[in-house]
């Protein structure tokens, strides 16, 4: 929390999905967390815009070439000049659709760049908390807009 605003700033990997933009407007609405940083491979203008109505301020820090040490770099580099204790949150993940890429694939993204963004918040001596969201569990049949329950729910019908 920055001690002169009462604010919490939030760093969030993973906002282009589905969860993450979920996660990025559940934050925009809530009044404890501002400013909010997004970390993504292209910039978001809905997201920006979004930040704006809200009167929140968002900073995106792009990444094109997703690689873990361009991410850890630029996890620390995003959070340089952020005053107070940060939250971090990453949603990153292989979604839907992905029958087809290796477990090497998989493993690059689900396994190494959230580790490399992990290091990036602990070197950055900023971040305390990571929050990291996934979808293990998650019904296989599911939707990518969340059509399906959750692991173990029942439904009615």
């Amino acid at each position: 929390m920055n001690k002169r605003t009462d604010k919490t700033p939030a760093i969030v990997l993973g906002a282009s999905g589905s969860v993450g933009a979920a996660l990025v407007a559940a934050l925009l609405r809530d009044a404890r967390f501002d400013p909010i940083i997004v970390v993504a491979r292209r910039p978001a203008p809905e997201v920006v815009a979004a930040a704006h109505d809200a009167g929140k301020t968002l900073h995106e820090r792009i990444v094109p070439e997703m690689t873990p040490a361009a991410l850890e770099a630029a996890t620390v580099a995003a959070l340089d000049g952020i005053e107070g204790d940060v939250e971090g949150f990453s949603t990153l993940g292989i979604g839907a659709r992905t029958g087809k890429i290796t477990v090497a694939e998989h493993r690059a993204v689900d396994v190494e760049l959230n580790a490399a963004f992990a290091r990036g918040l602990q070197s950055s001596g900023r971040v305390r908390h990571l929050g990291l969201m996934t979808a293990i569990g998650a019904d296989p049949t599911a939707s990518e807009t969340g059509g399906g329950q959750p692991a173990g729910r029942a439904t009615t019908g």
